[in-house]
């Protein structure tokens, strides 16, 4: 997933599994991004 949020990917044309395979995979890659943010967040602390 993108920097993108979610609302701008469900408001444009398509639908949501045109973006996610399925639920599944829509939880994961939440779960990466914020895994991800949170250690760049790690990373940058003093």
């Amino acid at each position: 997933m993108d920097r993108k949020g979610i609302l701008q990917y469900l408001q444009g044309k398509g639908s949501f599994y045109n973006y996610f395979k399925s639920k599944d995979d829509f939880g994961l890659q939440v779960i990466d991004y914020y895994v991800e943010q949170f250690a760049l967040l790690l990373d940058n602390m003093p």
